[in-house]
């Protein structure tokens, strides 16, 4: 026997299904993962090819590129939301200041608890 006899025999042939996922466990489910939007429009794993058919086709009656209207103060919006201002000099040594004193209050606190 030739060793892509016994792998057959002895699996092979099932491990090589497993790495393409073409008989694992649950297909749909994983479809459903990765085509979820595709689903909610109502888009069946039948229809894809026919999907991206029209799309080439639309794409090669007009391929020129037009950008969509984006509200730019939405995104303005939400990308200051994550942001933290910058400090003043004056801003930063005060805040410094306050940790000092917030760290000795606590270690005069703990001398005290010790006594």
């Amino acid at each position: 026997m030739t060793r892509g006899e016994s792998e057959i025999g002895d699996g092979g042939e099932r491990n090589a299904r497993k790495k393409t996922n073409l008989s694992w466990p649950f297909p749909t489910l994983r479809f459903k993962k990765q085509f979820s939007t595709y689903l909610a429009d109502g888009v069946g794993s039948e229809d894809i090819e026919e999907v991206f058919t029209n799309a080439y086709a639309a794409i090669r009656e007009n391929p020129e590129f037009t950008p969509k209207e984006k509200d730019v103060a939405k995104w303005k919006s939400e990308s200051q939301k994550y942001r933290t201002p910058k400090l003043s000099k004056e801003q930063r040594d005060a805040r410094i200041e306050e940790k000092i004193a917030a760290y000795r209050a606590g270690q005069a606190s703990e001398d005290e608890d010790e006594e």
